[in-house]
C-alpha cells in the first residue's frame, strides 16, 4: 500500500477512533480474515496504527482469524489453499499467527 495512502487511511481510522472510541489500549481485536483485499488492507491498516507508539499504550493485540468452511469443490479447495499460504506468510510477516477455525457449515442436517 502507497505510503501516502496508508498515511490518509490510518489519519481517517485515526479520526473514527477518536469520535467513537472502537480501539482502546490493550484490546484484542478479532480480525476475521476471507483473503480478500479489504481484508490484507485491514490488517495492513490496524498493523501500522497500532505500531504508532503515541496513540496506544499498551498497544492492542491483533488476532487473524480465517473460517475455513470446508466446501467440497475441488477448485474452491485450490482458490482456499492458495489464500490460506497467503494469509499465512503475510500476517506471520507483520509479526502474527493466523488462528483457522474449520467448521463445515455446507452440509445439510438430517431432521427424522
Amino acid at each position: 500500500m502507497a505510503k501516502d495512502l496508508t498515511s490518509r487511511l490510518i489519519g481517517l481510522i485515526c479520526k473514527a477512533n477518536n469520535d467513537y472510541q472502537m480501539i482502546e489500549p490493550q484490546d484484542r481485536i478479532l480480525l476475521a480474515f476471507s483473503g480478500g483485499k479489504d481484508s490484507f488492507s485491514l490488517l495492513h491498516l490496524l498493523h501500522e496504527l497500532i505500531n504508532i507508539k503515541v496513540f496506544f499504550q499498551p498497544p492492542p493485540t491483533i488476532f487473524p482469524l480465517f473460517i475455513d468452511l470446508s466446501f467440497p469443490s475441488s477448485l474452491l479447495l485450490q482458490i482456499q489453499n492458495n489464500y490460506l499460504e497467503e494469509i499465512r506468510e503475510y500476517s506471520a510477516k507483520l509479526g502474527y499467527f493466523l488462528h483457522i477455525s474449520t467448521t463445515a457449515i455446507y452440509e445439510k442436517p438430517s431432521f427424522q
